[in-house]
């Protein structure tokens, strides 16, 4: 089943017009920061990854 996308990506350029209008930038843990949040209870089967060694559910979102 495919869910319609309810927050599309905005354009690169759209996006870089706006960063450049800021003055102040915060760096968060851009390293491991996106292994910290935690996926809603009940919506891991929807991040389910099916290899040759077994299937595999992500319990935190997986690259950010």
């Amino acid at each position: 089943v495919t869910v319609k996308n309810k927050y599309p990506l905005p354009l690169i350029a759209d996006l870089f017009d706006q960063l450049g209008k800021g003055r102040i930038f915060s760096k968060l843990d851009l390293r491991s920061g996106c292994w910290q949040v935690r996926i809603v209870e009940g919506d891991e089967p929807k991040n389910t990854c099916i290899t040759r060694y077994g299937a595999y559910e992500f319990l935190v979102m997986p690259f950010g």
